[in-house]
């Protein structure tokens, strides 16, 4: 039973360590802004500026001549969080990024994980039987 519950705890802290790094690749979008915005709904972004500064966004909309976003920010109580909405005339933007789960990033670092953990497990029996082995 016990082991069962290292496993288990082990595959979560896997599973949190891999949400919580966002294994996520920035893809930007060939179309303008407004089509770009429209074609992915709901979908977190980046706009880019002409001055160089990234705007993220948790969504987007158009007006007329302005791009909507809306983003969380946490308010005094860091367990609150307010939206707040950004509105960004379209002449100002030079590219919108869309994020992707980036399967190559996520892969490496399972990997990676499942690397280091071998290696400070063989260590610890190293450790734990030096007398008896050496």
């Amino acid at each position: 039973m016990r082991h069962v519950k290292r496993v288990v705890a082990t595959g979560l802290v896997l599973l949190l360590m891999v949400q919580a790094t966002g294994c996520t690749s920035w893809k930007t979008v060939a179309q303008p802004a407004p089509a770009a915005v429209a074609q992915h709904p709901g979908r977190k972004l980046q706009v880019v500026l002409l001055d160089g500064r990234t705007i993220k966004a948790d969504s987007a909309r158009t007006s007329a001549d302005a791009l909507l976003t809306y983003h969380n920010e946490p308010t005094a109580k860091y367990y609150f969080y307010a939206t707040v909405a950004d509105t960004i005339p379209l002449i100002r933007v030079r590219a919108v990024k869309v994020g992707q789960g980036s399967a190559g990033n996520t892969i490496g670092l399972v990997l990676g994980i499942a690397a280091g953990l071998f290696v400070a497990g063989a260590v610890a029996f190293l450790v734990a039987y030096q007398d008896c082995c050496w």
